[in-house]
């Protein structure tokens, strides 16, 4: 075998190298790309599991028998309400539009995809109709960033006032609807 064979078997066993080591790159970086997609996933997963578990919080903490009577009152524009149950119900309202903020600014940040962004602002909106809340929006508005404030103002003018009425009422009149209809 002569010196060009050696160097032409030299070459073709080199560029067979760098072939192998180029499909052996490929597959690190198919994985790593799965790898990214899958981290991302689970951080997206992360998210969601904290802003329900802060939402559950603000339900549950809403649930306390003194705090549901002050919100209640609050929300009925009640003539005996005091201080106390008023400080009381915008507190509530406070977590509530700071657990707000937190889900616009996710969303901002690319953390939260435009289909739970979609059902948060529906759950904003529903929110701001009740006129107890828009006032305690109002009222606290400053405490938040500028964008998620122009964003709420924004919603709070496009959102229609809900009158406030007893909920007791209207749950009789929505069980006996549905009551009638599986007859």
């Amino acid at each position: 075998m002569s010196l060009s064979d050696l160097a032409s078997l030299g070459s073709f066993v080199s560029g067979l190298a760098v072939l192998v080591s180029l499909v052996f790159l490929y597959f690190q970086v198919r994985q790593v790309n799965q790898q990214v997609r899958q981290a991302e996933k689970n951080q997206q997963a992360a998210i969601r599991q904290g802003r329900t578990a802060t939402a559950v919080q603000i339900a549950l903490t809403a649930t306390d028998r003194e705090l549901a009577i002050a919100s209640n009152k609050v929300a009925l524009g009640a003539a005996d309400l005091t201080d106390a149950e008023l400080n009381q119900a915008l507190a509530i309202s406070r977590a509530v539009f700071f657990n707000y903020e937190d889900a616009f600014y996710q969303h901002r940040e690319g953390l939260l995809d435009e289909t739970a962004f979609a059902g948060w602002v529906r759950t904003v909106e529903a929110g701001l109709a009740y006129p107890n809340r828009r006032v305690a929006w109002r009222w606290s508005r400053n405490a938040y960033g500028v964008e998620f404030a122009a964003f709420m103002d924004g919603l709070l003018y496009k959102v229609p006032v809900s009158r406030p009425d007893s909920s007791v009422a209207r749950w009789r009149e929505d069980l006996a609807a549905e009551l009638a209809g599986a007859q």
